[in-house]
């Protein structure tokens, strides 16, 4: 049964009654600003240098002393860019692809790592996000702090996890300081943006801190017939009852009335030429009265830091997160032979996860003589439920060249998927940072124990898959007076897989090994932090065809390899307060070294072997208007990639510009972003011929923004 299409008249109603609640959600807050006390000495510095990470030991580490490549965004990076994404965010950053579907990217944070991914690699505040089918846990970039991106097999300190690298998002907490900021936005396609973020102490001590963020959005896409719908806040608690303690508790709620496109475009008339001209960059490939997308998404939990008097410390982190996400598409399958009318189906997907995620780790720092240790133990223990169904049915066709919607779309009847699935994984982890003069030591070893339940209700079945696994790491670090820190490092990871032989027996985990030499730089009298990585990396237990046709047509045997080579260059610079710099480079060599099928010796689809950028950031003081001036500048290159596994067609590489200007005076900014600059029209694929995207369309935004 069919849902009825909104008139034109109708749908401007919905826009017009959206736009006016978001801009009255935050009238009060610019009420609260006009009170407060306007004067601001100086436009804040915008620090894209980060010097220190969590997410490569889990303990406050500087970047100069960890033996493995690490990225860190800083939220002022994100602020001046205006980004609209987690994956928007991680443009400007080497080893990392974003935005492999294009302009639908916005519905789902997910990258490749060197390479490897794109599903299972996003943490936040260290505990992983899991992901069931099409349900997954998104998260606002306004709610970030920061962002850190750890390349290479990390599961000595996180468990299961792609041998590529993982994302770790760093979320606002409560300080101790009072600020205020709310701001307003509006930009293309009509969207309008809205939020505020307030912090500070509670009690006159200090011992009571607080912090509220909240942020929505509305309006519609680059593709005809989609929206993009948000409301979101984040409130935390934190309590000092001592100078040795600190609790934090947090919540977070997001939900997505409509998450814009998730569709795709034929090869033939946007990659591909085709006789009947070139598909438009707004053609929409579903039905406007059947397509849509909603989430809703929540999250508790807390942290607890706690040193005792014998000089240990204890941290503690504990989330529980639910998802309920409905999916309902018309899609297309490819064209026909007449090179204009799309073939199409419908599915539906129905996914709720719940969550508990729980990492425990104590921390001790001691002297053996000449040598210092910084010794971590740890037990992380993650407990997920998903609930998934799948749908398909059939749809009518469409003419991409002059589409006529409102037909009628039967109700998917095809259950593909309809299970429960109850993961467990229990990690023991050690890690040692040895010190001593110039020398760096950092070791980890950690066992792991999985347990996978799937209950498949159609057909009724039941697969019960156990799994462990021990990982490692070792890495070795100089560090110069002069600020150089040449470096070698080894990992491994480990991640389950689903599936079964043509036996029935369950698939084991793939295995994820590196060897990693390096060179990182941070001058003593700069802010400035540059890498230089170079690696070889190699998965195996890769599922291939298995070559004994006897077995079946579909059967999968686990003989195949992913290997990748790079080299990556990176470097941040905050040159006095007036001028920032960002910079990548990246070459990834990365095959299928062992395969069954066509495959073999080829590059994976959509992943580009050469990608670059760079990113500049200027303010200047003006005496005449009494504010500050600024602007911001970049580039962006993504290499070719391959439409398809054989590699017998190309996507060719492309530049994408973005420039910004801001004014900022007395506690006020006003802001100006332009993302694709020169609206260049690139196409990226992701599967094949039938499912090709073009890149994110120009897209300008105005920002006002009130601090105090």
């Amino acid at each position: 049964m069919t849902r009825p299409d909104l008139t034109a008249s109708a749908q401007r109603r919905r826009t017009r009654a959206s736009r006016a609640l978001l801009l009255a959600s935050v009238l009060p807050f610019s009420a609260l600003a006009a009170d407060a006390d306007t004067a601001q000495a100086e436009l804040r510095a915008v620090t894209v240098t980060a010097t220190r990470a969590e997410t490569a030991t889990k303990t406050d580490t500087p970047l100069i002393e960890t033996p493995q490549a690490i990225s860190v965004v800083t939220g002022a990076q994100i602020e001046r860019q205006a980004v609209q994404t987690v994956d928007q965010a991680l443009r400007y950053t080497a080893g990392v692809v974003v935005e492999t579907r294009g302009a639908s990217a916005a519905r789902e944070d997910f990258q490749y790592i060197r390479g490897f991914g794109p599903f299972g690699s996003v943490y936040l505040d260290g505990l992983k996000q899991p992901y069931a089918s099409f349900g997954f846990f998104q998260n606002d970039p306004y709610f970030i702090d920061r962002i850190e991106v750890l390349k290479g097999p990390s599961s000595v300190l996180y468990g299961q996890n792609s041998p590529g690298g993982l994302v770790n998002l760093a979320s606002k907490r409560p300080q101790r300081e009072s600020s205020h900021e709310v701001f307003v936005r509006a930009g293309s396609f009509g969207r309008v943006e809205a939020g505020g973020d307030f912090t500070g102490p509670l009690d006159a001590d200090g011992q009571l801190t607080y912090r509220l963020t909240a942020v929505g959005h509305t309006g519609d896409t680059s593709v005809d017939h989609t929206r993009s719908e948000r409301f979101a806040i984040a409130p935390s608690l934190t309590w000092r009852p001592d100078a040795r303690t600190t609790f934090t508790v947090h919540a977070r709620y997001l939900h997505d009335p409509a998450t814009g496109s998730f569709g795709y475009v034929p090869a033939q008339g946007s990659l591909l030429s085709n006789p009947n001209g070139r598909i438009a960059r707004s053609f929409f490939d579903g039905e406007p009265g059947f397509n849509h997308d909603r989430r809703t998404q929540s999250a508790a939990g807390y942290e607890l830091d706690h040193r005792f008097d014998g000089g240990w410390r204890l941290r503690q982190s504990l989330r529980y997160a639910h998802l309920d996400s409905d999916l309902a598409l018309v899609y297309g399958l490819g064209l026909a032979s007449d090179q204009r009318t799309l073939t199409r189906a419908a599915f539906t997907d129905r996914d709720r996860i719940g969550a508990w995620t729980f990492d425990n780790r104590l921390e001790r720092e001691f002297d053996t003589g000449a040598v210092h240790h910084a010794l971590l133990l740890g037990v992380d223990e993650q407990a997920t439920r998903s609930d998934v169904r799948w749908l398909f049915g059939t749809a009518s066709a469409l003419d991409v060249f002059a589409p006529q919607y409102g037909q009628a779309v039967a109700s998917p009847s095809i259950a593909l998927t309809d299970q429960v699935r109850r993961l467990r994984q229990t990690g023991l982890y050690v890690q040692d940072e040895v010190r001593w003069d110039h020398w760096m030591l950092l070791a980890g070893l950690r066992h792991d124990r999985a347990r996978a339940d799937t209950d498949n209700r159609s057909p009724a079945s039941r697969l019960s898959v156990r799994d462990q696994a021990g990982t490692g790491r070792l890495g070795l670090l100089y560090e110069t007076d002069s600020g150089l820190a040449p470096y070698l490092s080894y990992s491994t990871s480990f991640l389950p897989t689903t599936g079964t032989d043509w036996q029935g027996q369950p698939f084991k985990p793939t295995r994820g090994r590196q060897w990693e030499a390096g060179l990182k730089y941070q001058p003593a009298r700069a802010r400035a932090f540059a890498t230089l990585a170079v690696f070889d990396l190699v998965q195996d237990n890769v599922q291939t065809s298995d070559p004994d046709l006897s077995h079946g047509l579909y059967a999968q045997v686990q003989s195949g390899r992913a290997r990748a080579r790079g080299i990556e260059l990176e470097g941040h610079a905050d040159i006095g307060r007036s001028l920032s710099l960002v910079a990548a480079l990246t070459y990834l060599d990365n095959k299928v070294a062992r395969s069954n099928g066509s495959d073999l010796g080829k590059h994976p689809v959509s992943v580009p072997r050469d990608t670059a950028s760079a990113w500049v950031d200027q303010h200047i003081h003006s005496t005449a208007f009494a504010g500050e001036f600024g602007w911001h500048a970049g580039v962006r290159y993504v290499g070719r990639s391959f439409a398809d596994t054989a590699n017998t067609q190309p996507v060719a590489g492309f530049f994408v510009a973005d420039a910004g200007a801001r004014y900022e005076q007395g506690g006020y900014q006003l802001a100006l972003n332009v993302a694709n600059l020169f609206d260049r029209r690139a196409v990226v694929c992701s599967n094949g011929y039938a499912a090709c995207n073009y890149i994110q369309p120009r897209t300008a935004t105005v920002t006002l923004r009130r601090r105090w």
